[in-house]
């Protein structure tokens, strides 16, 4: 289990791309724009969700077709 979690690092990027621009930019932000940043950081966490989900398949549909097939005994 730890070596399939170990290859499906990759996943972790946008969200780990999203949570530091997202701390970054509070630090940042006045309350007069805030509500237009409330809005720019859910359009970004859904992409960067989205992003995750779709490489999380991906890694997991490419662990699942590389896997050695067991010959069949004759």
């Amino acid at each position: 289990m730890l070596k399939v979690l170990l290859q499906l690092w990759p996943a972790l990027v946008p969200l780990t791309i999203y949570l530091i621009w997202y701390f970054r930019t509070v630090k940042k932000t006045d309350v007069k724009v805030y509500d237009e940043f409330a809005e720019k950081a859910k359009a970004y966490r859904f992409y960067a969700i989205i992003i995750s989900g779709v490489v999380i398949i991906a890694m997991l549909a490419y662990l699942a077709l590389s896997q050695d097939q067991m010959p069949i005994p004759q």
